[in-house]
């Protein structure tokens, strides 16, 4: 019973941890700067979008999404394919750089060179007071709780998601016959490889 008991105390407040930062980040998201991180992106030649670590899972997923509504979406989750990528952006282009940090070196890296090839930058980070904040053309933060759950980036990868999943939406909503013909071929293809 004690290990059921510590088990159940973990889960709880791991997800506990996850649904206090969603319910922060939703009370305290600038709603403005989500509708211009959308509103860039949707006029994109390209988009870019880097991330390291635990922020690559939420690199991959958004590539996934935003290709799903057939954007040219690359993700960028590995140190040098990040520089030599970001070197060779241009103006039209767009970077979405995920650090929950917002101090990783090679995303701040990557981003100040985006910036000198003439790409925009957003991000999504935790942290106003970090160099991916300030280096970034419009960011949006999530707020996570570290102190009463310090593991980094546990429950902002959530609201790291959620945000990706927003922007989603919105894109969704731009462009709608069009976007609505590749959400079609998408399902048509996922029937083709369920059972």
């Amino acid at each position: 019973v004690g290990h059921e008991s510590g088990t159940e105390g973990v889960v709880r407040k791991v997800f506990g941890a996850g649904m206090s930062t969603l319910q922060d980040t939703l009370d305290k998201l600038d709603f403005l700067k989500v509708e211009k991180m959308s509103q860039a992106l949707v006029r994109a030649k390209h988009i870019f979008i880097f991330g390291l670590g635990t922020s690559s899972t939420v690199v991959n997923d958004a590539q996934y999404r935003l290709s799903q509504l057939g954007l040219r979406a690359t993700a960028c989750t590995d140190i040098l394919q990040m520089g030599v990528t970001a070197s060779n952006l241009e103006e039209g282009d767009v970077v979405l750089a995920v650090s929950h940090s917002g101090r990783t070196k090679a995303v701040v890296d990557a981003v100040r060179l985006a910036k000198k090839s003439g790409a925009t930058v957003l991000a999504i980070t935790s942290f106003t007071d970090s160099f991916l904040y300030r280096e970034s053309d419009i960011a949006a933060t999530v707020f996570a709780d570290e102190v009463t759950y310090p593991v980094e980036a546990v429950s902002a990868r959530v609201a790291h998601i959620c945000l990706v999943d927003s922007l989603a939406m919105l894109l969704a909503t731009y462009n709608y016959e069009s976007f609505a013909k590749h959400i079609q071929s998408r399902n048509e293809i996922l029937e083709s490889i369920r059972y």
